[in-house]
């Protein structure tokens, strides 16, 4: 009984992971042009790849430490990047969300000054019917 249930489940398995495999190189594909869409300034690009609900956060998550798509739109718009690099380095899917592990590096200007450093991110990503879109980045170095 044992070896059915691990041959069941060996298959199952078998037998899902080509939707997960689809569904992780479409979030990567999605990620791939939301950094193009940043290095360009393509405002229209990134609108349709940020979630209307997104928000950056950092620290405890507190509504201090919580920036809404609008306020970070706004402060994207008013930098300058020389460098930006974003990769997903783990990827987590649980059906219709996944969660991003990022590691990446930029340098920017911008009015609060002029920034050069590596960055790590947990970005989350919800399926719709347009296709994956972000709905929070939570900044974890």
């Amino acid at each position: 009984m044992k070896f059915l249930i691990a041959f069941l489940c060996f298959f199952a398995v078998i037998g899902a992971s080509p939707a997960l495999a689809g569904d992780a190189e479409d979030i990567r594909s999605t990620n791939a042009r939301w950094t193009e869409a940043m290095k360009a300034k393509d405002m229209a690009a990134v609108d349709q790849i940020v979630a209307p609900e997104f928000a950056l956060t950092f620290g405890a998550a507190t509504p201090a430490e919580t920036i809404p798509r609008a306020a970070w739109i706004a402060n994207f718009a008013k930098m300058t990047i020389s460098e930006y690099r974003v990769d997903i380095v783990d990827l987590k899917l649980d059906g219709d969300t996944a969660v991003a592990t990022v590691e990446g590096n930029w340098t920017v200007t911008s009015p609060m000054g002029n920034l050069k450093e590596p960055f790590k991110l947990r970005d989350t990503w919800t399926r719709r019917a347009n296709g994956w879109q972000v709905t929070g980045r939570y900044m974890t170095e």
